[in-house]
């Protein structure tokens, strides 16, 4: 008797579920309860997000913009420092659905390893082949590991917009990268503040990220009064937010049962 494998993304999570990790990802949003609002209503949006490269780059200070959405699979104990940098609205969704939609994790980088030399050697020998003999594939393969790069620690914006210090490796991260023929796969520094609005629309047209509301596990607000807010939101717009299915009261009940406060769950950690 043959014996089924095991669905790939679904043995992954196994495997993480033991581990210091959330089997949730979480998107915080620094615009609030805007930004929530929107994700509920059109998916996630992708937006170019400039990224010091140099810990792969030969160049000091390069920095080239990609398009992403970031999550984190940080566990909600570890949350408080996170949400001073990220804000403390959010959505947590299923892991199962980000592997499916090929999310990644950020690959920490120190600068003083044979690992950032290897990639600095790889990267002049891709740049050298597209100059010299046109070969561009290599070129463009450095430049899709770049997006998912990271340095160990940096500077970071907080929420009130101070500069701070921070370990990017307690972060967690993992990407959406979109890799789709419609959009700009990056942008170069000097092109960034001319064409990062103009982009990131074409991004939010062509490739925003979808959710079904069994791929929500949580919908993080900070207090009550966000709560009641976001439920009303909810109420008022279910005709946008979810399509016109038998199932739309249940999807609809569903979504009001994810939603956190999350000042109450950091209390009592």
């Amino acid at each position: 008797m043959k014996i089924k494998p095991l669905n790939p993304a679904r043995e992954e999570i196994q495997q993480l579920s033991h581990s210091s990790r959330a089997n949730t990802l979480f998107h915080f949003c620094k615009g609030g309860m805007d930004t929530l609002k929107s994700i509920l209503k059109n998916g996630f949006f992708p937006r170019y997000s400039l990224e010091n490269i140099s810990i792969i780059s030969r160049l000091d200070n390069t920095s080239i913009a990609f398009p992403l959405v970031s999550f984190c699979d940080i566990p909600i104990g570890r949350l408080k420092q996170h949400n001073k940098f990220y804000g403390y609205h959010g959505i947590g969704m299923d892991k199962n659905w980000g592997l499916g939609h090929k999310l990644n994790p950020v690959v920490y980088i120190n600068s003083d390893t044979t690992l950032s030399k290897s990639f600095k050697t790889a990267f002049k020998g891709a740049i050298t082949l597209n100059k010299n003999h046109g070969d561009s594939e290599y070129l463009e393969s450095m430049r899709k590991i770049a997006a998912y790069i990271k340095p160990l620690s940096g500077k970071a914006k907080t929420i009130e917009g101070e500069n701070k210090n921070k370990e990017f490796y307690h972060e967690n991260e993992w990407r959406y990268i979109p890799i789709n023929k419609n959009i700009q796969p990056y942008i170069l520094e000097k092109d960034y503040k001319r064409d990062e609005d103009r982009l990131n629309k074409i991004a939010e047209e062509k490739a925003s990220l979808k959710w079904q509301p069994n791929n929500i596990r949580y919908i993080l607000v900070r207090n009550d009064f966000d709560a009641s807010d976001l439920i009303d939101f909810i109420d008022h717009n279910i005709n946008i937010i979810l399509p016109d299915t038998p199932l739309r009261e249940y999807w609809k009940k569903l979504l009001l049962t994810k939603v956190v406060i999350l000042e109450e769950i950091l209390e009592d950690i």
